[in-house]
Protein backbone atom coordinates (compact mmCIF):
# COMPACT_ATOMS: atom_id res chain seq x y z
CA UNK A 1 0.00 0.00 0.00
CA UNK A 2 1.06 3.53 -0.50
CA UNK A 3 0.92 5.59 1.88
CA UNK A 4 0.20 9.40 2.22
CA UNK A 5 2.62 10.92 4.78
CA UNK A 6 4.46 14.62 5.58
CA UNK A 7 7.35 15.91 6.08
CA UNK A 8 7.19 18.55 9.37
CA UNK A 9 10.19 20.92 10.02
CA UNK A 10 10.92 21.29 13.48
CA UNK A 11 8.04 22.47 15.17
CA UNK A 12 8.48 25.32 12.88
CA UNK A 13 7.51 24.92 9.09
CA UNK A 14 6.67 22.09 6.77
CA UNK A 15 8.51 21.05 3.56
CA UNK A 16 6.87 18.72 1.57
CA UNK A 17 9.14 16.43 -0.22
CA UNK A 18 8.48 14.10 -2.61
CA UNK A 19 9.90 10.94 -2.51
CA UNK A 20 7.14 6.29 -2.29
CA UNK A 21 6.55 4.90 1.33
CA UNK A 22 7.67 1.24 2.10
CA UNK A 23 4.88 -1.08 2.53
CA UNK A 24 4.84 -2.52 5.88
CA UNK A 25 5.43 -5.76 6.60
CA UNK A 26 3.02 -8.79 7.80
CA UNK A 27 4.68 -9.05 11.42
CA UNK A 28 2.76 -7.91 14.41
CA UNK A 29 3.51 -7.58 17.75
CA UNK A 30 2.75 -9.87 20.99
CA UNK A 31 0.46 -8.77 23.50
CA UNK A 32 2.60 -6.50 26.30
CA UNK A 33 2.58 -8.33 29.35
CA UNK A 34 1.41 -5.77 32.12
CA UNK A 35 3.56 -4.91 35.50
CA UNK A 36 3.73 -3.12 38.25
CA UNK A 37 5.10 0.02 37.20
CA UNK A 38 8.24 0.83 38.86
CA UNK A 39 11.45 3.91 37.84
CA UNK A 40 12.70 2.86 34.70
CA UNK A 41 16.14 2.55 33.87
CA UNK A 42 17.69 5.15 31.21
CA UNK A 43 19.99 3.41 29.19
CA UNK A 44 23.34 4.83 27.91
CA UNK A 45 23.68 6.26 24.54
CA UNK A 46 24.25 2.87 21.72
CA UNK A 47 26.29 5.15 20.41
CA UNK A 48 28.75 5.69 22.68
CA UNK A 49 27.77 9.49 23.05
CA UNK A 50 28.55 10.90 26.64
CA UNK A 51 25.97 10.76 29.24
CA UNK A 52 25.32 10.50 32.34
CA UNK A 53 25.27 7.66 34.89
CA UNK A 54 21.86 5.74 34.69
CA UNK A 55 19.84 6.76 37.53
CA UNK A 56 18.43 4.04 39.90
CA UNK A 57 14.79 3.30 41.06
CA UNK A 58 13.21 6.55 42.48
CA UNK A 59 16.19 9.05 41.01
CA UNK A 60 15.05 11.47 38.06
CA UNK A 61 16.72 12.81 35.37
CA UNK A 62 17.52 16.67 36.21
CA UNK A 63 15.43 19.36 34.13
CA UNK A 64 16.19 20.68 30.40
CA UNK A 65 17.10 24.11 30.94
CA UNK A 66 15.99 24.27 27.45
CA UNK A 67 12.65 22.82 28.22
CA UNK A 68 12.06 21.17 24.88
CA UNK A 69 9.84 18.36 25.52
CA UNK A 70 12.23 15.60 23.39
CA UNK A 71 15.39 17.11 25.44
CA UNK A 72 17.39 14.17 27.66
CA UNK A 73 15.77 14.86 30.91
CA UNK A 74 13.03 17.12 29.80
CA UNK A 75 9.54 17.43 30.30
CA UNK A 76 8.89 14.51 28.14
CA UNK A 77 11.19 12.07 30.08
CA UNK A 78 10.42 13.49 33.48
CA UNK A 79 6.50 12.61 32.66
CA UNK A 80 8.01 9.01 31.80
CA UNK A 81 9.18 8.19 34.67
CA UNK A 82 6.50 9.27 36.69
CA UNK A 83 4.94 6.13 38.99
CA UNK A 84 1.57 6.98 38.37
CA UNK A 85 2.15 7.01 34.44
CA UNK A 86 -0.87 7.20 32.28
CA UNK A 87 -2.27 8.93 29.14
CA UNK A 88 -3.08 11.81 30.83
CA UNK A 89 -3.67 15.36 28.64
CA UNK A 90 -0.14 16.16 29.45
CA UNK A 91 1.72 13.13 28.42
CA UNK A 92 -0.43 13.50 24.82
CA UNK A 93 0.56 17.21 24.45
CA UNK A 94 4.48 15.80 25.24
CA UNK A 95 4.33 13.33 22.97
CA UNK A 96 2.84 15.30 19.90
CA UNK A 97 5.24 18.03 20.33
CA UNK A 98 7.92 15.37 20.07
CA UNK A 99 6.33 13.51 17.46
CA UNK A 100 6.20 16.76 15.04
CA UNK A 101 9.57 17.83 16.29
CA UNK A 102 11.24 14.14 15.06
CA UNK A 103 8.76 13.62 12.27
CA UNK A 104 9.98 10.61 11.23
CA UNK A 105 10.77 8.52 13.65
CA UNK A 106 7.47 7.00 14.01
CA UNK A 107 6.03 7.87 10.59
CA UNK A 108 8.70 5.10 8.89
CA UNK A 109 9.31 2.65 11.66
CA UNK A 110 9.01 -0.50 10.63
CA UNK A 111 6.28 -3.20 11.78
CA UNK A 112 8.67 -5.92 13.10
CA UNK A 113 8.33 -8.26 16.84
CA UNK A 114 12.18 -8.44 17.26
CA UNK A 115 15.40 -7.11 15.62
CA UNK A 116 15.13 -10.87 13.62
CA UNK A 117 11.99 -9.83 12.08
CA UNK A 118 13.21 -6.90 10.49
CA UNK A 119 13.49 -7.36 6.44
CA UNK A 120 16.51 -5.17 4.79
CA UNK A 121 14.50 -3.22 2.52
CA UNK A 122 12.14 -1.53 5.57
CA UNK A 123 14.96 -1.42 7.71
CA UNK A 124 17.12 0.07 4.89
CA UNK A 125 14.44 2.73 4.26
CA UNK A 126 13.63 3.66 7.83
CA UNK A 127 18.01 3.85 9.12
CA UNK A 128 18.20 5.85 5.59
CA UNK A 129 15.28 8.45 5.97
CA UNK A 130 16.11 9.05 9.96
CA UNK A 131 19.99 9.46 8.94
CA UNK A 132 18.47 12.45 6.87
CA UNK A 133 16.04 13.59 9.41
CA UNK A 134 19.79 14.33 11.97
CA UNK A 135 21.87 15.64 9.13
CA UNK A 136 22.05 19.52 7.75
CA UNK A 137 24.06 18.75 5.08
CA UNK A 138 22.34 15.98 3.23
CA UNK A 139 24.24 15.03 0.21
CA UNK A 140 22.48 12.60 -1.99
CA UNK A 141 23.56 9.67 -0.06
CA UNK A 142 24.05 8.77 3.57
CA UNK A 143 27.51 7.20 4.43
CA UNK A 144 27.74 3.42 5.89
CA UNK A 145 29.41 5.01 8.98
CA UNK A 146 26.30 7.42 9.28
CA UNK A 147 24.22 4.38 8.72
CA UNK A 148 25.51 2.53 11.29
CA UNK A 149 24.95 5.47 14.05
CA UNK A 150 21.55 5.80 13.13
CA UNK A 151 20.66 2.20 13.25
CA UNK A 152 22.29 1.94 16.56
CA UNK A 153 20.47 4.95 17.69
CA UNK A 154 17.11 4.22 17.10
CA UNK A 155 16.95 0.60 16.77
CA UNK A 156 20.70 -0.60 19.66
CA UNK A 157 23.06 -2.80 19.29
CA UNK A 158 20.99 -5.60 16.29
CA UNK A 159 23.01 -7.19 13.46
CA UNK A 160 22.70 -5.79 10.11
CA UNK A 161 24.74 -7.17 6.51
CA UNK A 162 24.56 -4.43 4.57
CA UNK A 163 23.68 -4.47 1.10
CA UNK A 164 20.85 -2.89 -1.87
CA UNK A 165 17.38 -2.80 -1.13
CA UNK A 166 14.29 -2.06 -2.70
CA UNK A 167 14.70 1.62 -2.07
CA UNK A 168 18.23 1.97 -2.09
CA UNK A 169 21.82 1.01 -3.59
CA UNK A 170 24.69 0.13 -1.57
CA UNK A 171 28.20 0.24 -3.28
CA UNK A 172 30.53 -0.56 -0.16
CA UNK A 173 30.77 3.08 1.32
CA UNK A 174 27.02 5.00 1.10
CA UNK A 175 23.38 4.20 0.46
CA UNK A 176 22.10 5.94 -2.78
CA UNK A 177 18.54 6.11 -2.92
CA UNK A 178 16.89 4.76 -6.09
CA UNK A 179 12.82 5.97 -7.17
CA UNK A 180 10.57 6.34 -4.02
CA UNK A 181 8.21 9.06 -2.63
CA UNK A 182 6.63 10.33 0.18
CA UNK A 183 3.83 12.83 0.82
CA UNK A 184 1.02 14.16 2.67
CA UNK A 185 1.44 14.80 6.86
CA UNK A 186 0.79 12.36 9.85
CA UNK A 187 0.06 13.52 13.27
CA UNK A 188 0.03 10.91 16.15
CA UNK A 189 -2.14 11.22 19.48
CA UNK A 190 -1.17 9.13 22.19
CA UNK A 191 -4.17 6.88 23.71
CA UNK A 192 -2.28 4.46 25.62
CA UNK A 193 0.43 3.80 27.89
CA UNK A 194 2.19 1.70 30.15
CA UNK A 195 5.29 0.20 31.55
CA UNK A 196 6.81 -3.51 32.83
CA UNK A 197 10.13 -3.09 33.74
CA UNK A 198 12.24 -0.72 31.27
CA UNK A 199 10.11 -1.50 28.46
CA UNK A 200 7.24 0.95 27.76
CA UNK A 201 4.04 0.52 25.57
CA UNK A 202 2.60 3.02 23.76
CA UNK A 203 -0.33 3.34 21.53
CA UNK A 204 -1.19 6.15 19.34
CA UNK A 205 -3.90 6.93 16.97
CA UNK A 206 -2.73 7.99 13.08
CA UNK A 207 -4.29 11.72 11.85
CA UNK A 208 -3.50 12.06 7.77
CA UNK A 209 -3.06 15.12 5.72
CA UNK A 210 -2.69 15.43 1.90
CA UNK A 211 0.32 16.67 0.27
CA UNK A 212 -0.57 20.09 -0.53
CA UNK A 213 -3.25 20.58 2.68
CA UNK A 214 -0.77 23.09 4.05
CA UNK A 215 -0.93 25.03 0.66
CA UNK A 216 -4.57 24.81 -0.87
CA UNK A 217 -7.69 26.78 -0.03
CA UNK A 218 -10.92 25.05 1.67
CA UNK A 219 -11.97 23.59 -1.15
CA UNK A 220 -8.99 21.55 -2.35
CA UNK A 221 -7.91 20.17 1.10
CA UNK A 222 -8.91 17.05 3.12
CA UNK A 223 -11.43 16.25 5.62
CA UNK A 224 -9.10 16.91 8.33
CA UNK A 225 -7.72 19.95 7.59
CA UNK A 226 -10.99 21.34 6.35
CA UNK A 227 -11.77 20.85 10.29
CA UNK A 228 -8.82 22.55 11.30
CA UNK A 229 -9.59 25.30 8.77
CA UNK A 230 -13.27 25.53 10.29
CA UNK A 231 -11.13 25.92 13.72
CA UNK A 232 -9.87 28.66 12.18
CA UNK A 233 -12.46 30.26 10.68
CA UNK A 234 -10.03 30.69 6.97
CA UNK A 235 -10.72 29.70 3.85
CA UNK A 236 -6.99 30.21 2.62
CA UNK A 237 -4.11 28.69 4.41
CA UNK A 238 -2.02 30.57 5.65
CA UNK A 239 1.38 31.44 4.70
CA UNK A 240 3.25 30.19 7.82
CA UNK A 241 2.22 26.90 8.86
CA UNK A 242 3.17 26.95 11.90
CA UNK A 243 -0.71 28.34 12.22
CA UNK A 244 -2.30 25.26 11.07
CA UNK A 245 0.26 22.39 12.92
CA UNK A 246 -0.42 24.16 16.16
CA UNK A 247 -4.20 24.30 15.82
CA UNK A 248 -4.11 20.08 14.53
CA UNK A 249 -2.16 19.48 17.92
CA UNK A 250 -4.77 21.43 20.44
CA UNK A 251 -7.52 19.46 18.45
CA UNK A 252 -5.55 16.22 18.96
CA UNK A 253 -5.98 17.59 22.61
CA UNK A 254 -9.43 17.67 22.69
CA UNK A 255 -10.88 14.60 24.20
CA UNK A 256 -13.57 14.59 20.77
CA UNK A 257 -10.62 14.59 18.55
CA UNK A 258 -11.54 11.39 17.34
CA UNK A 259 -15.16 12.54 15.69
CA UNK A 260 -13.47 15.94 14.20
CA UNK A 261 -10.77 13.65 12.58
CA UNK A 262 -10.91 10.91 10.37
CA UNK A 263 -8.42 8.19 11.93
CA UNK A 264 -6.05 6.69 9.93
CA UNK A 265 -4.79 3.74 11.91
CA UNK A 266 -2.88 3.05 14.75
CA UNK A 267 0.29 2.38 15.69
CA UNK A 268 1.74 0.78 18.87
CA UNK A 269 4.82 0.52 20.03
CA UNK A 270 6.98 -1.02 22.48
CA UNK A 271 10.54 1.09 23.45
CA UNK A 272 12.86 2.20 26.10
CA UNK A 273 14.56 5.20 27.29
CA UNK A 274 17.75 6.45 26.47
CA UNK A 275 20.07 9.42 27.20
CA UNK A 276 23.32 10.96 25.98
CA UNK A 277 21.47 11.75 22.20
CA UNK A 278 19.12 14.09 21.06
CA UNK A 279 16.37 11.03 20.72
CA UNK A 280 14.63 9.62 23.46
CA UNK A 281 14.08 6.64 22.61
CA UNK A 282 15.28 2.46 21.34
CA UNK A 283 12.35 1.06 20.28
CA UNK A 284 12.08 -2.86 20.26
CA UNK A 285 8.77 -3.58 18.86
CA UNK A 286 5.96 -1.71 16.08
CA UNK A 287 2.56 -3.06 15.08
CA UNK A 288 0.46 -0.93 12.88
CA UNK A 289 -3.38 -1.26 12.18
CA UNK A 290 -4.72 0.53 9.51
CA UNK A 291 -8.85 1.09 8.64
CA UNK A 292 -10.68 -1.28 6.44
CA UNK A 293 -10.84 1.03 3.53
CA UNK A 294 -7.12 0.86 3.38
CA UNK A 295 -6.83 -2.29 1.95
CA UNK A 296 -4.21 -5.17 2.51
CA UNK A 297 -0.71 -2.80 3.76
Amino acid sequence: MKKIAAVISAAVCLAVLAACGAPPPENTVPPSPTATPSAPVVSESPTGAPGSATPGPGESVPPSPSGSPGTEGGPLMQALMKDDLAADRELVGLFLDYYTEHHFELRFLPQFRDAASLSRDDLSFYVFNMAIENTTDYRGYVTKEEFETTLRRYLGDIEYEHGDSEYMTFDGEKYVPVGWDYMGAEFFRLTRISRAGDTFTASFDIVSFYELDFMDSYEDVSPNMRAVMDELGIMEMPENPRTAIEAIKAMLLRDDYDEVFTNGGRITVTFRLVRGQDNLFIYTSCEREYPPEYGEP
